[in-house]
């Protein structure tokens, strides 16, 4: 759950959001890897300021693929921080954050909201300090209210921190509960069914998937791709730009992955219809499900390592978030780009058809 800013004498807080699966709302959680009942490693996720009678064991063997297993990882992040007054010139329209909302007299639970418009007010002084009198429209992401509007204020919104959160403890749960799909827990009780598994076998290491993406912007850097999919994705991958020799204004990339799995989760999150990728500009980026390839061999090195450092110009990626003005702009830009390719495949057929008369004499 978010929360306010420690000050100096108080304790470190959990460091771990939890959104919970039976309200889908976001908790402050501390974490501790356990057997269950039955010896099988598990994880217990303990609400901060909840009794343990609320405590959620989550064992090793639960989950049915690797697909589930990452979605379960998903739910957790580095724990938001409470907005404060003096920084509500930050929000802008399409900032994400997360937000709280009272449900009653005294329910507050937090989910995920989109800003769709800032209304400034002037701040007022309370005993030296400046209270913000801003209101914020926004649209929500989870949760009850999902897809309604409503306002809130500064005092309502907590910073989210979008990269892998760093606990060893969920990563060691999630090391063994992964061992269990490759093979490796010889403790494991239950066998994957392939026929039950969402995914297909994977392929050994001979193997790579590559993903076309067009539409992105000229002055791109393979590195700030890379990171900014891994920050969505957690998937690493190798990316490599290209150019058109036709007058555009924007070039192409491929994406090089490992495996199957890897591929499917950057399909899923690529053509997700809750969010587009775009570029500080707004160029949204364009790819097509069948603009991913199986390729045999070994995976070519284009950039081989992600950056360890902040990249200046990671603000040139970002998402649109379905329900806002940026996301109606680039959903109506992807179309023409869409109109674009269609009309270059009819071109490509008819000069093929065209050679092929040429050459052979034969329609």
């Amino acid at each position: 759950m978010a929360r306010k800013r420690p000050s100096e004498a108080a304790p470190a807080p959990p460091n771990l959001d939890f959104r919970a699966p039976g309200d889908d709302a976001w908790y402050e959680v501390r974490l501790a890897v356990e057997e269950d009942v039955e010896g099988e490693a598990a994880l217990r996720v303990m609400y901060c300021n909840f009794s343990g009678a609320f405590d959620e064991l989550y064992p090793a063997d639960r989950f049915a693929s690797l697909r589930e297993l990452e979605e379960f990882a998903g739910r957790f992040r580095p724990t938001s921080v409470q907005l404060q007054d003096e920084e509500c010139r930050m929000v802008v329209e399409g900032t994400e954050f997360c937000a709280s909302h009272t449900f009653g007299d005294r329910d507050v639970r937090f989910y995920d909201a989109v800003v769709e418009s800032v209304r400034r007010s002037k701040h007022r002084s309370v005993n030296g300090e400046a209270i913000c009198n801003c209101t914020f429209e926004v649209l929500w992401k989870h949760g009850p209210l999902a897809g309604e509007r409503t306002p809130i204020n500064v005092q309502d919104m907590c910073i989210m921190e979008q990269k892998w959160p760093q606990n060893p403890t969920l990563d060691h749960f999630l090391d063994i509960a992964r061992n269990r799909f490759n093979g490796n827990d010889k403790t494991s009780k239950q066998a994957i069914d392939p026929e039950r598994s969402p995914l297909k076998p994977m392929f050994g290491e001979k193997n790579y998937y590559a993903f076309w993406i067009d539409n992105l912007e000229k002055d791109l850097s393979p590195i700030t791709m890379n990171d900014f999919i891994y920050e969505q994705t957690s998937l690493s991958s190798q990316v490599e730009l290209s150019y058109s020799v036709l007058p555009v204004m924007s070039c192409s990339g491929m994406v090089l992955l490992r495996t199957e799995k890897d591929a499917q989760k950057l399909l899923d999150f690529l053509l997700d219809p809750a969010h587009i990728v775009v570029s500080s500009r707004g160029r949204p980026w364009f790819v097509r499900d069948d603009w991913c390839r199986k390729f045999e061999g070994a995976m070519p090195r284009y950039e081989v390592k992600r950056s360890n450092r902040v990249q200046q110009d990671s603000s040139k990626l970002k998402l649109a978030y379905k329900g806002t003005k940026e996301y109606e702009r680039a959903k109506e830009l992807q179309g023409l780009r869409c109109e674009f390719h269609n009309h270059l495949e009819c071109i490509y057929r008819r000069l093929e058809s065209e050679e092929r008369i040429l050459l052979t004499g034969r329609e």
